[in-house]
């Protein structure tokens, strides 16, 4: 206590009489508190700014969350068809929105074409999507299909890679993003046997059928792909994956032992560990297939896209600074200290003993220094607290392990701190910049990539998601704080990928949560897209490569206005209101209305770009000149006709033997 506010040097000196090696492990328990900032947050942001000249702007997907297709041609089965019930199975007990499922989700498998269109007039530079590895290899393995690749499968993303670069589109391609072949899991609570008795992330396996899948990819598609990622979020899919509301999560049928927290040995304490443990294996076999087959040859790069909060000490009291680098390690340090070391945190080996698996010789070499650059997928922060477990965790009749207590600490996040429609997601900017640092100062990679960050809402209809400002704002202030990291910390940032691209289906919540820069009706066949408000304020920002305040968009537009947006199909197909040289509003020689266009727009069944056509134009001109005579001659001849009737009447009336004329 009474060393708290001391720097680190000055605590050595302190604790000089102690003896070097005391005083070192005193001094390793009370850290300097993280910087920037020490409870001096910024209580606004300045958007004035330009990023470096080749900066990539870029926008994100997954493949489960946005394909569809779950049964088109050959493709096998995923674990999340299962966990949705989407083929009939029933559904796992963690899927919150019950009913939904990904099977058609954005329908992208059968619309790649118009979302590489909306990436181009989003000025977009980059996309980052996932390959799904059913789609590929149906039974998970070469040999269990038949020693083939998906040729459906090939088509797909081979149609997609390029038409992203006809549009000067980079692709960034993740290798696995939750979606394993359900052939190469056994699921006993669902019917779904595994010829081959496989058990996911936890059999020692699976990262050589990894890297065969991955062996496939690289050959397929690296001589365009150019930048690799093995794994998206393994601290995701290892904990709730196995202990959660994500697939498969076996667990949660075992409602008789306590589900994912109970029995002997609860999966959120061992499970997670052994999955993580796999997946870390599995990124650094690929990682060496790629260097020592492609790399040089394709001249690509490879890496691994992790993700943290940002965790941030609740006081200056170093037992809480302590505890909120605890936090860091046991999230972002538990894959991140691997790939650069070869070797885990030493805060978990001592914390978990033997519930923390052990790398040979040979696969702490290969790990070590398996990337090319660093990716992090980073939405918010959360304040940290000490917080012991006791001398009976994990005893019999004691506190069971637990991944979230192995950390000695606790989490939370301030009421004052914007929170979106996620009930894990708060809006925190500064804690991206006091991220990046971190990543710069503990790992010091050549380049970093920023491959999520996002807000969520909770959107009913178009009318609710047309405008965001929420989303702008959370945007604005973050890329704000990462151009300061660049700038002042010197962080080498190369790129940011906005999540996502579309509205999609957001995992266990099915489509309760929006992330999407552009709206996906959900209720329409074609999945109708509209962007939003949002989507105008990023394309701003990536084409002009600087900052954009986020107040002309957030508070300069109405949300019935911005209702009358467009559709993309509406757009693609041509049916515009008039011709561009009719539309004031419109600049240039694009026939198109803008996609974030908010003035009237008619709805019509057909393209109008005929009205365009110069010897239509003069038709028409000649067609209405006839209309009008023959409309004028018509009046004339009643004109002649009646004064005709009116000469011939006054005669008839001169005349003594005239009969009365008739009335008519």
């Amino acid at each position: 206590q009474r060393t708290e506010g001391m720097g680190r040097s000055a605590l050595a000196v302190a604790l000089g009489a102690l003896g070097l090696a005391e005083a070192a492990k005193l001094e390793s328990t009370a850290p300097d508190f993280p910087l920037p900032y020490q409870f001096d947050y910024p209580a606004s942001y300045e958007h004035r700014g330009t990023f470096p000249s080749e900066f990539v702007w870029g926008a994100a997907t997954a493949a489960y969350q946005v394909e569809g297709g779950w049964d088109a041609e050959d493709k096998g089965l995923s674990i999340w068809d299962v966990f949705t019930g989407t083929e009939g199975s029933p559904v796992n007990p963690g899927m919150v929105a019950a009913g939904q499922t990904g099977a058609i989700a954005c329908d992208s498998y059968h619309r790649l074409k118009d979302d590489v269109a909306l990436l181009q007039r989003l000025g977009l530079t980059a996309y980052r999507f996932s390959i799904s590895w059913p789609r590929l290899l149906p039974n998970g393995t070469l040999a269990a299909s038949g020693g083939v690749v998906s040729e459906s499968g090939l088509e797909y993303y081979n149609t997609l890679i390029n038409e992203l670069l006809k549009h000067g589109i980079k692709p960034y391609v993740t290798l696995y993003h939750w979606d394993l072949p359900q052939a190469l899991l056994d699921d006993p609570y669902t019917g779904h046997s595994s010829p081959g008795g496989w058990k996911g992330w936890l059999d020692s396996r699976l990262p050589a059928a990894f890297a065969e899948f991955a062996d496939v990819c690289f050959s397929a598609f690296g001589d365009r792909v150019k930048d690799w990622l093995t794994l998206n979020e393994p601290f995701t899919f290892a904990v709730a994956g196995h202990s959660g509301n994500h697939a498969p999560s076996l667990c949660n049928w075992e409602i008789d032992i306590g589900g994912c927290t109970g029995g002997p040995r609860p999966a959120v304490g061992w499970d997670v560990y052994l999955a993580g443990h796999n997946a870390l294996l599995a990124h650094a076999h690929a990682t060496k297939l790629y260097r020592s087959k492609y790399a040089e040859s394709q001249g690509g790069k490879i890496g691994i896209a992790l993700n943290s909060y940002w965790y941030e000490p609740a006081s200056h009291a170093p037992a809480d600074i302590a505890a909120a680098e605890r936090a860091m390690q046991f999230e972002l340090g538990w894959f991140a200290e691997p790939i650069s070391t070869g070797k885990y945190p030493a805060v978990m080996v001592k914390k978990l003993g033997g519930r923390l698996p052990t790398f040979s010789a040979d696969e702490a070499a290969m790990l070590a220094g398996s990337i090319d650059f660093f990716a992090i997928n980073q939405y918010s922060a959360m304040l940290v607290r000490e917080n012991q477990t006791g001398h009976d965790y994990g005893a019999p009749g004691g506190e069971p392990v637990n991944h979230g207590r192995d950390c000695d600490c606790a989490t939370f996040f301030p009421h004052a701190w914007p929170q979106s429609n996620a009930t894990w997601l708060r809006s925190v900017p500064w804690g991206l910049r006091k991220m990046l640092r971190f990543i710069k100062e503990r790992y010091a990679p050549p380049e970093v990539f920023v491959t999520e960050n996002g807000w969520a809402d909770g959107s009913r209809n178009f009318r609710e998601a047309a405008h965001d400002p929420q989303r702008i704002r959370f945007l604005a202030n973050y890329t704000a704080e990462m151009l300061r990291a660049v700038n002042e910390d010197g962080v080498p940032v190369r790129g940011y990928f906005a999540w996502s691209l579309l509205d999609n289906f957001e995992w266990e919540q099915g489509f309760t949560q929006k992330f999407g820069l552009t709206y996906v009706d959900f209720s329409t066949p074609r999945r109708d897209r509209f962007v939003k408000t949002s989507a105008c304020w990023y394309r701003k920002l990536a084409t002009s490569n600087a900052l954009v305040p986020p107040e002309p968009f957030a508070s300069g537009t109405s949300e019935h206005k911005a209702a009358r947006r467009p559709t993309l199909e509406q757009i693609l197909a041509g049916r515009h209101a008039l011709p561009a040289w009719m539309r004031s509003w419109e600049s240039g020689d694009n026939d198109e209305i803008d996609l974030c266009e908010t003035g009237l727009v008619i709805k019509t069944p057909f393209s109008m770009d005929f009205l365009s056509d110069f010897q239509f134009l003069v038709g028409a001109f000649f067609a209405l000149c006839a209309l009008g005579c023959l409309y004028v001659n018509k009046e004339l001849l009643n004109d002649i006709s009646l004064l005709a009737l009116a000469s011939v009447s006054r005669r008839r009336e001169g005349s003594p033997q005239a009969e009365p004329m008739p009335m008519d």
